[in-house]
């Protein structure tokens, strides 16, 4: 039996409150009008949660600052697990056996996987600390599907 389906709105709230309680209030920089001009930020769920905002790009000490009161800023780094490093060769076919085109495998060829796995993540993570970094956001996982 197939789910009933979800609105989009109802998705993005989902998705939105998801993003929300598993990172914790992130920080707004500033908007961005459609012509690429700064606009003034208007009220949003961020401003409503009580996150630092600034017109334009913070100094160090404003995001220290910022850091240490009740709305907590995040410096994230973002991570392909993929390509960033392998910890575990045992995983990088996917289970797999065969060459590139059967198992996506080629860590020369920008198009096909590079074999970085969670593993690779955990045992870089004192490279990732060590950047000032406070949060990771990792790009989507997947078993290899050549």
């Amino acid at each position: 039996m197939k789910p009933p389906p979800i609105s989009r709105k109802a998705l993005a709230a989902l998705a939105t409150s998801l993003v929300l309680t598993l990172v914790g209030v992130p920080v707004a920089l500033h908007q961005v009008g459609a012509d690429g001009s700064e606009q003034r930020a208007t009220p949003d769920v961020l401003a409503a949660a009580g996150a630092a905002q600034w017109s334009r790009e913070p100094s160090a000490e404003a995001l220290l600052k910022a850091g240490s009161s009740a709305a907590r800023a995040e410096q994230f780094y973002f991570v392909l697990p993929d390509r960033f490093a392998n910890g575990d060769q045992r995983n990088d076919t996917g289970g797999l056996t065969g060459d590139r085109l059967r198992t996506g495998l080629d860590p020369a060829d920008k198009g096909f996987y590079h074999g970085g796995d969670l593993k690779g993540v955990i045992d870089r993570m004192d490279y990732i600390q060590g950047l000032g970094t406070t949060a990771i956001w990792l790009a989507p996982i997947f078993k290899n599907r050549p």
